[in-house]
């Protein structure tokens, strides 16, 4: 089974960055910068991105694993 990015599940929920972004009160750069890997979403966003999808964390944790183990390297320089 492939692994859904961010930007997939936003994808397949019919939805535009845009929209996501003004349901989580955000920048549309915040919410690009989760898709993109380049930041993480805390575990209250997570949990409001599963709502949005219609999912659970799991999932969307499940989805954001590239970009939290490669966030887990930096902290540890």
């Amino acid at each position: 089974m492939q692994r859904l990015t961010l930007k997939a599940w936003r994808v397949n929920s019919g939805l535009t960055i845009e929209e996501v972004a003004k349901k989580l009160g955000k920048t549309v750069r915040t919410v690009h910068n989760w898709e993109s890997g380049a930041t993480i979403p805390d575990k209250a966003h997570l949990y409001s991105l599963a709502k949005i999808y219609r999912t659970n964390t799991d999932f969307i944790f499940l989805a954001d694993k590239h970009a939290l183990s490669e966030r887990k390297k930096e902290y540890k320089k």
